[in-house]
């Protein structure tokens, strides 16, 4: 999918995939049947190496009532056991960036000037091994293992960078020469105006030295010259570079198992896990994008520790009533540092208010120059930390543990198979975050530099940070760093596996999931925004217990019904339908939210009145924020410039309902077929990937009952920004647009922890399973689907109806082939049957594993240039005229080492003007072009793996490994950067697809005894 975590706080590498259009926080995880998912994060704590893990099951659809806080999977898990025999192996997997092929789009220069390598170096270490045996002969068993990684990542990246002339006359002394946009991006497209001046135009370009701040030319200074030719004439990704991410981890598991007697078994396990990473950035002292790996932009360094430790009976009171008990706990722990640790950039820089001499405040901000449209890297690529630039939330100090108790009983009533139980949690947190960096992100927009009163506004993100004029400024501000929730949850649930007739069976199951409203620690730690009163429910003042009086929700009610049909002996029927819910993720039920709002933390934000205005400038910095004190009756009036965090009153749980048909036929004794209709439906999930929306993001025109004068409001760049007056329809103040300005004042973006959207997904499913004979098994699976969301904008909360369209992650055709081949050679095989045995140790043994993926684009959609101009807020969609926009993907340029997949057309004339087969929309309007309209290049894929297995002695093999991961080094090109239809430069792709890498070589050898 298009959102992945970074690996310092998923250092296990919990796989963020999108399964049949549901967000991958829907994916459940079991390990030795307790939970193993971390309940704010949403993903893996333990992940066992592969020698560790017996069994393994993945269900997607019709799971048992048993399984729940699931929506999209359910992956469980079983640990190995020892037995009355020792077992075990050593093994050591091996990769380096001498087996690793380059990236052409970003890997064509040497990545650093003291080395002519391409591409920068990495090594892979995985080693470990396992031991498993008796401890007393058919009663009491052990199992270990350990598993090591050693891991140094070379990746690259493309920036943008200001141009030589740029760099060198902003630095001279004597002004800054930005006349190469002017080519690059179109006369009326890259011309830059003077917001001191009236929105008067700077002369070819040229901005005086007087208007020039200190701050950004010191801040310049450490930003590199370009090194490559770029796109827009020289003006966009001109900046390759590489650098290295390091990893070290450590894990271990410990299993003991003891059979009491024939029907009583226990066991128990501990697992720990250690982590250690870094990596460079690739502006250096200036940071930017990091290079943790060629799949993840990380830049900083990390240190986590989780833990995990399940104990459990299984108990046959008699041959038809059976129990289980499990016992579980699990810890995540992690900590975060910027890549410059505690240097003072901002400070260094001159601008005050920033670095405020605390270990959180400390290091670099964040900078983000960006277009009209709010596109980041318009004439220079963000740099310094946070978490868009390096996905870096530092510094971070976040601790969960989670306590479970799990009862699950079996009866046995003549066809009858009852199985009923319940499981309970207590989940707790620490999370002291810097999702904002506490020393500012600093946004510099092209809408200072542009001119509204122009078709084709203008303005330069670069030329906006050149004065220091700041458009918006966030950051994170708090008063406890002991601020902790906890939540209870409480699961029950009963099935019958009914055997109807020797041909029909029903599965019939109901659960029931409670999930309390979180508490917190203490008085004075945590804080509800209630909207109905504009304020904050402070925990433990006033009326308001630690829970904030959040109301309980003890309806959510899961029914699970299968159905399975035998028709003849060769044929089965299945369909089932069954709910889920899911706790959501980031803050939507639990954590991230209550203790991260007044009075222990804020969100300052500080934001421009509109265009050719600054919220502030460098020079003089923020304004400080100011807690405010708690009232006798604890609500907090929430201040405007605070971004409060806000969540409904119940709260609501993603929810799915999910159907399915299926028939399975068996073809031969070793051949299947199975031909699927998949569908389900998404209530009160994510808007896109995203599990927050802005409630109080400006719209194009705000009804009377919302407006400040009581009249219908409309944005018009070129009427009054003063306050409306009566009758006044038309404002260029995007303040007053606010939903919620009228009724509070408030000008601040609100964070709306919102599962309240719905999603849909549809798709047949055939797949041909070859079991294994004759030396060969392999699966074939193709699936066409389709799943419709609604994206994720600030718009989401003004109007739906503009942000639906498909879903942003999903191929809508896959096709996979994976499989294994024993190649018949030596011994008892069908060639070299009767070589000698030194001969047969030679030529037998070898096995071929092949993996092969196709799959259609990924969808996109077509937005244009005057956006600005024609909207405040919002989706920026053109409409449909006649015809479609064609679009193929051509050669590899070697010049420009780029690919195009459209051709941009002129620029739009006045609104209601057409260029090739769309046209542009009216004032306030927005576009009938669909998100995700158009879809992308193609992706495939082949791995392969050839093993070799060799016997040393009885009962002592060794297994010679070699992977090839996209073995034909196929280089799967991304989305374009640009998706606009009428701008200079668009539709060229820059960059791989997301998962995509080179072909890469990986040696290993097992010692398995």
């Amino acid at each position: 999918m298009g959102w992945t975590q970074n690996n310092a706080e998923d250092s296990q590498g919990s796989p963020t995939v999108n399964i049949q259009g549901q967000f991958f926080a829907g994916v459940g995880y079991l390990l030795d049947g307790a939970s193993n998912q971390d309940p704010i994060l949403g993903q893996i704590v333990i992940n066992p190496p592969l020698d560790a893990i017996g069994e393994a099951k993945i269900s997607t659809q019709s799971y048992d009532a048993e399984f729940g806080q699931s929506v999209a999977a359910v992956v469980s898990a079983q640990t190995k056991s020892g037995t009355n025999n020792f077992h075990g192996d050593v093994f050591d997997y091996r990769r380096s960036g001498a087996q690793l092929a380059r990236n052409p789009f970003n890997q064509f220069a040497p990545y650093s000037a003291l080395s002519p390598r391409l591409a920068p170096p990495a090594l892979y270490s995985q080693f470990g091994g396992s031991l498993g045996g008796p401890i007393l002969k058919n009663k009491a068993f052990f199992f270990g293992d350990y598993q090591g990684l050693r891991q140094r990542n070379g990746a690259s990246a493309q920036e943008t960078v200001p141009t030589a002339l740029a760099h060198n006359s902003c630095l001279s002394g004597n002004g800054c020469d930005l006349s190469e946009f002017l080519t690059g991006r179109g006369a009326a497209q890259g011309q830059i105006y003077n917001p001191r001046a009236g929105a008067a135009p700077f002369v070819n370009n040229f901005i005086p030295n007087q208007y020039l701040s200190p701050q950004a030319l010191y801040l310049l200074k450490l930003i590199p010259l370009p090194n490559s030719p770029g796109t827009q004439d020289g003006t966009a990704n001109n900046y390759n570079s590489g650098g290295t991410g390091a990893t070290n981890q450590d894990q271990f598991d410990v299993r003991v198992d003891y059979e009491l007697r024939q029907s009583v078994h226990t066991f128990g396990r501990y697992s720990y896990f250690n982590n250690k990473n870094s990596a460079s950035t690739i502006f250096g002292a200036a940071g930017g994008s990091g290079f943790s790996s060629s799949t993840n932009n990380f830049g900083g360094s990390a240190a986590g520790r989780n833990q995990s430790a399940v104990t459990g009976m299984d108990i046959g009171l008699n041959p038809k009533l059976l129990t289980d008990f499990r016992l579980g706990y699990l810890r995540y722990h992690v900590s975060t540092e910027k890549y410059d640790g505690t240097q003072d950039l901002a400070t260094m820089a001159g601008i005050p208010g920033l670095n405020l001499g605390t270990t959180f405040t400390a290091g670099a901000p964040g900078f983000f120059m960006n277009n009209t449209s709010g596109g980041s890297g318009d004439g220079l690529s963000s740099f310094g930390s946070s978490l868009q630039v390096n996905a870096c939330n530092c510094h971070l100090l976040e601790t969960e543990d989670q306590y479970q108790v799990v009862n699950n009983w079996t009866k046995i009533m003549g066809n009858h198979n009852i199985r009923f139980g319940a499981d309970l949690r207590y989940a707790r947190n620490l999370r002291v975050p810097s999702d904002s960096n506490r020393a500012g992100e600093i946004t510099f927009s092209a809408t200072d530099t542009e001119n509204t009163s122009q078709s084709i506004p203008g303005g330069l993100g670069l030329a906006s940070f050149l004065l220091g004029d700041v458009t918006n400024f966030a950051r994170y501000v708090s008063t406890s760093v002991n601020a902790k929730e906890s939540q209870k949850i409480a699961f029950t649930y009963v099935q019958d596996n009914w055997r109807v007739t020797p041909r029909l069976t029903l599965n019939l199951g109901v659960r029931w999931e409670i999930y309390f409203p979180e508490t917190v620690n203490g008085a004075g730690q945590g804080g509800f925004a209630d909207l109905s009163t504009g304020s904050i429910r402070v925990a433990g003042a006033g009326p308001f217990n630690t829970a904030m009086n959040v109301d309980k929700d003890f309806k959510n009610i899961a029914p699970r019904v299968g159905v399975t049909y035998q028709l003849d002996p060769r044929t089965v029927l299945r369909m089932g339908y069954g709910r889920s819910f899911d706790i959501g993720v980031f803050g939507t039920n639990f954590g991230h939210v209550v203790t991260q709002n007044l009075p222990v933390l804020a969100n300052q934000n500080l934001t421009n009145a509109g265009a050719n205005t600054a919220a502030f400038n460098l020079s003089t910095g923020p304004a400080p924020f100011v807690f405010p004190s708690v009232p006798s009756n604890g609500q907090i009036p929430i201040p405007n410039g605070l971004s409060a965090k806000v969540r409904g009153n119940p709260q609501l749980l993603p929810t799915v309902d999910a159907w399915n048909l299926s028939v399975e036929r068996q073809l031969t004794s070793s051949v299947s077929a199975t031909l699927a209709y998949v569908g389900n439906k998404g209530s009160h999930t994510f808007a896109g990937d995203g599990q927050t929306v802005n409630l109080n993001g400006p719209a194009a025109c705000i009804p009377a009952s919302q407006s400040v004068n009581g009249q219908a409001l409309c944005w018009d760049p070129a009427a009054p920004s003063t306050l409306p007056t009566a009758g006044q329809t038309l404002t260029s103040n995007t303040n007053y647009l606010r939903h919620y300005y009228a009724q509070y004042g408030w000008t601040q973006d609100l964070t709306y922890y919102h599962d309240g959207f719905d999603s849909h997904y549809n798709a047949m499913q055939a797949t041909l399973d070859k079991r294994f004979a004759q030396g060969l098994q392999f699966t074939a699976r193709y699936s066409w689907q389709r799943a419709f969301n609604y994206g994720n904008n600030d718009y989401d909360e003004i109007n739906r109806k503009v942000m639906y369209g498909r879903n942003d992650d999903l191929r809508e055709q896959e096709f996979q082939l994976y499989g294994n081949y024993n190649l018949p050679f030596g011994r008892n095989q069908q060639f070299l049957s009767g070589v000698p045995t030194w001969a047969n140790l030679l030529v037998s043994g070898y096995q071929l594993s092949p993996s092969l993926n196709w799959s259609s684009g990924l969808p996109f959609s077509p937005s244009y240039g005057e956006c600005g101009s024609d909207i405040p807020n919002g989706p920026c969609q053109p409409n449909k005229a006649i015809g479609t926009m064609p679009t193929s993907l051509t050669s590899f340029n070697d010049t420009s080492h780029s690919r195009t997949y459209f051709v941009p057309y002129p620029a739009f004339g006045p609104n209601g003007s057409t260029t090739g087969p769309f046209s542009r929309p009216y004032l306030d309007t927005f576009g009938d072009a669909q998100r995700n309209s158009y879809t992308g290049p193609t992706y495939f894929n082949t791995d392969l793996a050839a093993l070799k297995n060799t016997p040393i002695r009885e009962n002592i093999n060794a297994q010679f490994r070699l992977d090839a991961f996209n073995v034909f080094n196929h280089i799967n090109p991304s989305n374009p950067g640009s998706s606009c239809i009428d701008c200079t430069g668009a539709g060229i792709i820059t960059g791989m697809a997301i998962g995509a890498s080179p072909r890469q070589l990986e040696f290993s050898v097992t010692l398995i005894f």
